[in-house]
């Protein structure tokens, strides 16, 4: 089969077509055009007869060329050249090689490549199409619409002009695939498409390289802001957080308010936890700790009411203000070995803590720092403690086992108040000040060491029977209310200070007086001066 060189007349570029056939797209532009002969054989067939047909039947090119849709400017001139051999894409002879796209006409199952015209027409004098020739564009390929023979001229195979399969329009060559369907010129299956005719896919059929993934697949670190070493804010809502290598510093309020996460793992290398950084994390349950950790901020993990255990390391020598508080489900604390203060709050409201082991190392311990941990069982406080703090331990119900530091010189006001279990207390003998114990009602008796200078509440100590104070105690500031069990008093100035024992008063002091004895210590008085024969003190009443 000769070749000719042949101008496109849609981009007027010089190419090589088939001289066999009728119709070629063009490899530059991807158009379809009508070579110069279907034209000339168009024109010869008009001129020669006055009754032009509505449409010409160009079977050389097996297809339809509408008659009224040729102009001009559709014709190509054509420049013989030497023969050649076959082309790159090797095609096949015409009686043998297989259709570019298998197109069948209406009643004829003749290939693409050899069409057979009807017995009427004569392809060299007068093409006569059919009186109700089936319209151009409505070419149905087979179901199957790969070549047998993958035709390849020159990377790009000419399908003939408007071929138009069913149902969808391809944008370059109006070739329109069907379902699975590639171009002619380049059959790749429907995943990997890329078309070169730049067919476009269906948006289900988007490259591989431009489908988003699914939110599932996002990277954790995605959910977190980083800057340098230092997590500023945490914005997922995943239940399992596993925070990501390099972060030196979680930053203040990172997590506030992350309900959603039940376990949480800290990096290797992390050394600070910031203030409030995971307050209010109510579902918190578990949280891993690495052991480079240095600090950890005020109100860390306050709120996290779900949080069952902790373990502190031994880098960590502070425990700030309010760290654990109202975490209401912690039963157990791991202590670091070196710390040396607890804050105030920062244990109150751990309703669920039996048990804390307080380390050698420390030397104070805030306010209300275990206010409220109700099953609190028992609590060694350290030797270097020097001063047990305002309501330290107080609402401590099931407090029982108390061993206070030998080196203890003050107790505050209300420090374990409300310590109803509390029945024995040994108070170390170096303490100067005393108070704290009110509401203890489990409290039967106490003695105050002699270095005591000042005593405080005790009110509320229902079943409270004796007490002995020194007499290094001159005063006392507050009462004994609600003490109706309080009988035996052992004071050198109890006389000056009786009104501050209001039952005792009542019921001891009354019957004295009713008795004529003195109110004091019970003793007669002498007949002239008045005066108790016992205790020297002078008939008030």
């Amino acid at each position: 089969m000769p070749y000719v060189y042949a101008k496109c007349t849609k981009c007027n570029k010089r190419l090589k077509v088939n001289d066999a056939e009728d119709a070629w797209i063009c490899k530059f532009c991807k158009k379809p055009f009508v070579v110069e002969k279907a034209i000339k054989l168009y024109n010869d067939t008009v001129e020669s007869d006055t009754h032009v047909p509505k449409r010409v039947e160009v079977k050389r090119a097996a297809v339809h060329i509408a008659a009224e849709s040729l102009k001009p400017e559709d014709i190509m001139v054509t420049m013989p050249v030497e023969k050649e051999a076959a082309p790159a894409a090797k095609i096949e002879a015409k009686k043998e090689a297989a259709p570019a796209s298998k197109v069948e006409l209406k009643k004829e199952a003749a290939p693409a490549s050899k069409v057979e015209p009807k017995k009427e027409a004569a392809p060299d004098a007068k093409i006569e199409p059919k009186k109700e020739a089936a319209p151009a564009a409505k070419i149905e390929p087979k179901k199957e619409a790969a070549p047998a023979a993958k035709i390849e001229p020159k990377k790009e195979a000419a399908p003939a002009a408007k071929i138009e399969p069913k149902k969808e329009a391809a944008p370059a060559a109006k070739i329109e695939p069907k379902k699975e369907a590639a171009p002619v010129a380049k059959i790749e299956p429907k995943k990997e498409a890329a078309p070169a005719s730049k067919i476009e896919p269906k948006k289900e059929a988007a490259p591989a390289a431009k489908v988003e993934p699914k939110k599932e697949a996002v990277s954790p670190t995605d959910e977190f802001i980083i800057k340098f070493s230092e997590l500023e804010k945490y914005n997922g809502k995943a239940e399992h957080v596993v925070i990501p290598p390099g972060i030196k510093r979680i930053a203040d309020n990172a997590f506030e308010g992350c309900d959603t996460i039940k376990k949480l793992e800290l990096p290797g290398g992390l050394e600070v936890i910031g203030g409030y950084a995971f307050r209010s994390c109510k579902n918190l349950e578990e949280i891993v700790v690495p052991v480079s950790l240095l600090k950890i901020g005020s109100w860390a993990f306050r709120g996290c009411t779900k949080l069952r255990s902790i373990f502190i390391p031994n880098g960590v020598t502070t425990i700030e203000d309010c760290v654990f508080a109202e975490c209401e489900s912690l039963e157990s604390v791991g202590m670091p070995t070196r710390i040396t203060s607890i804050g105030a709050f920062a244990f109150s409201g751990c309703k669920s803590l039996k048990e804390i082991k307080l380390p050698d190392t420390l030397m104070s311990i805030g306010k209300y720092a275990f206010s409220g941990c109700e099953n609190l069982t028992g609590v060694k406080i350290p030797d270097n403690v020097s001063i047990i703090d305002e309501r330290q331990f107080s609402g401590c119900k099931n407090l029982s086992a108390l061993e206070l530091p030998r080196n203890l010189k003050s107790i505050e006001a209300f420090a374990f108040a409300g310590c109803v279990s509390l029945r024995n207390v040994d108070l170390p003998g170096n303490l100067l000040s005393v108070d704290g114990f009110s509401g203890c009602t489990g409290l039967r008796a106490i003695v105050i060491p002699n270095k005591v200078t000042a005593l405080g509440d005790f009110s509320g100590c229902t079943n409270l029977e004796a007490i002995i104070i020194p007499p290094s105690v001159k005063k006392i500031t507050k009462s004994f209310d609600n003490c109706p069990e309080l009988m035996n008093i052992t004071w050198e100035y109890l006389a000056e200070n009786m009104s501050k024992f209001p039952a005792y008063y009542k019921t001891v002091v009354e019957k004295r007086k009713a008795e004529n004895k003195c109110t004091y210590c019970g003793g007669d008085f002498k007949l002239i001066t008045k005066t108790c024969k016992v205790c020297g003190m002078k008939k008030d009443y």
